[in-house]
């Protein structure tokens, strides 16, 4: 055994041996003249390093008591914190539940009449079957149409249900006038309607409603869209065209047909027929109509 093992084997129990703890760490031989003092322990027992555990579960526990203290502060605020922006939230969603509503757009459907011919009962019912699914029961409720039921897949639906904001747009016949739900049960008094707010889309012109319409390829085009701008303009053209034609012939900007004058000449400057030839007029035989001017060569 070396001389290490042996003094270490010696050291236990070392209270036994020396009737003290063992040292740890010991201090030098040599004394540090700066550091080290005579007469001061420098050596780290083992009842030193159950005094320094002891005492440090003595300072854990006091600072787990102010920490604690500090959390349970700091967390009391928080949770005031998160109630108040919770309940802010809540509010603020409620203003705009009842103001723009959380509702949108239906799938547009022809109802086979006029926007201004629909019903509270047609609007709901298609609202069900759009939301929920086509096939289910619905039962209006006359007295309170938010209170209209859809019954589908064994679950009974209520018309109160629908977004406030709700819209759909009326197809029929190009109208596309748009209805929106205005459903706000938390008003007073409460209001549950589908209004009419007018054209959702522009669609194509007719002899009824305005909108759009497919303009020309070229001025001469048939007129196969709408029923407004573009049969004005052909019709237009027409007897714009028959105007000049009876007035002029026209080719490239130049006059190269025959210029006819006023059949009842005025005072007034007109235009004359002329005509160039060698053969004289004889006095009361030649026939020269009235405003026309010829001229012969000799």
């Amino acid at each position: 055994m070396s001389d290490y093992k042996q003094e270490m084997q010696e050291y236990i129990p070392a209270d036994e041996l020396h009737e003290n703890d063992a040292f740890i760490i010991d201090q030098p031989d040599v004394l540090n003249t700066v550091t080290e003092k005579a007469g001061v322990a420098r050596k780290a027992t083992v009842a030193l390093f159950s005094s320094f555990v002891a005492a440090s579960e003595d300072n854990a526990a006091v600072i787990d008591g102010k920490v604690e203290a500090a959390a349970a502060a700091i967390n009391g605020a928080l949770g005031d914190e998160t109630a108040a922006r919770q309940n802010a939230d809540a509010a603020l969603q409620a203003l705009i539940d009842l103001g723009q509503g959380k509702g949108g757009a239906l799938t547009a459907y022809d109802f086979g009449v006029p926007s201004s011919g629909l019903t509270q009962e047609q609007l709901i019912e298609y609202a069900c079957e759009d939301i929920w699914g086509a096939g289910g029961e619905f039962a209006f409720d006359g007295d309170d149409p938010s209170a209209s039921t859809y019954v589908i897949g064994g679950a009974t639906r209520a018309a109160a249900e629908i977004f406030n904001n709700t819209r759909v747009r009326n197809k029929y016949n190009n109208e596309n006038h748009k209805r929106v739900l205005t459903n706000t049960p938390d008003t007073d008094p409460a209001v549950y309607v589908w209004t009419d707010v007018g054209q959702d889309v522009v669609g194509t012109a007719t002899s009824d409603y305005s909108g759009v319409a497919k303009l020309y390829n070229n001025y001469t085009g048939e007129n196969t869209d709408g029923s407004v701008t573009q049969a004005v303009i052909k019709a237009m053209y027409a007897v714009l065209t028959e105007a000049i034609n009876l007035k002029l012939a026209k080719s490239g900007g130049a006059l190269t047909g025959l210029l006819s004058a006023m059949a009842s000449p005025t005072t007034s400057s007109q235009v004359r027929n002329i005509s160039v030839g060698t053969a004289p007029l004889v006095v009361g035989s030649s026939a020269l109509p009235t405003g026309e001017i010829y001229i012969c060569y000799e």
